[in-house]
């Protein structure tokens, strides 16, 4: 009934299913999640995604403690812009109906699956998150996401964040906030890869205008 992606790389504290699996007595509850550690290649701690610029320009103190809130609310604090969970293994979620289509997107896709994955696990419900780090998320120089920089095979990494922002506005009510906060992230990604082109590029991999 509950889910756990335990991805083989990473490492976790025996408390992680002590912590989370009780907060699933609520049947409200779709989603729940730790705050990790980040470990190089020889599992030396690096530091923590808590004081990154990627968490922190959206909240400084959001992740600094505890919370319950409804799917909607999480979409529109930051999950909806970018991936705010950003380790599958610190994560459970209730067991929920995956249809062909769906079965048949995620598994098209090499970036962004697991945002994709969990926009649709947690909706009509709740999610938790407890912020203590008891999770270890293993970092690689020749990571998935790395290797896509680098390859400059930078339109797959847009073409997924669309197809899932595409389904996030079909799904979720978004506040007016959220649109120009999704608008910003998107064109800074934009210039971080594409320095001094136009936006108009960026149509070819990401349909703007849908």
């Amino acid at each position: 009934d509950i889910l756990w992606i335990a991805e083989s790389d990473d490492t976790c504290d025996p408390e992680l299913l002590r912590t989370l699996l009780p907060v699933f007595d609520n049947p409200k509850v779709k989603l729940a999640y730790v705050n990790s550690n980040i470990i190089d290649e020889n599992g030396r701690i690096t530091g923590d995604y808590t004081s990154t610029e990627y968490l922190s320009s959206l909240s400084t103190t959001k992740w600094g403690r505890n919370y319950q809130v409804t799917a909607e609310q999480e979409i529109n604090d930051g999950l909806g812009i970018k991936n705010t969970i950003l380790n599958i293994s610190a994560v459970l979620v209730r067991r929920f109906e995956m249809n062909k289509e769906f079965r048949d997107i995620l598994q098209s896709m090499r970036i962004a699956g697991d945002w994709y994955f969990i926009v649709n696990a947690l909706r009509e419900g709740f999610v938790v998150y407890d912020a203590k780090k008891l999770n270890s998320h293993r970092r690689h120089a020749s990571s998935v996401i790395a290797q896509t920089v680098t390859d400059k095979k930078l339109q797959d990494f847009f073409q997924e964040f669309f197809i899932v922002q595409d389904y996030i506005v079909k799904t979720y009510p978004l506040r007016h906030e959220f649109l120009n906060k999704w608008e910003a992230y998107l064109r800074k990604q934009w210039g971080d890869f594409y320095k001094d082109q136009p936006m108009d590029g960026l149509s070819s991999y990401y349909p703007l205008e849908k």
